[in-house]
């Protein structure tokens, strides 16, 4: 699980530069929309 802190230094990271993190950025939050669908499964 990602806290906060982590989600907030990740996006000023992705912020500061991103040509370069535009593709980690979106696999990112590629990655927390799937998060809820997981728990459900799992449910």
């Amino acid at each position: 699980m990602v806290n906060g802190d982590e989600l907030l230094s990740f996006i000023d990271a992705a912020v500061a530069d991103n040509k370069t993190r535009r593709l980690e950025l979106t696999n990112f939050l590629e990655a927390v929309e799937r998060i809820p669908v997981a728990l459900l499964d799992l449910a």
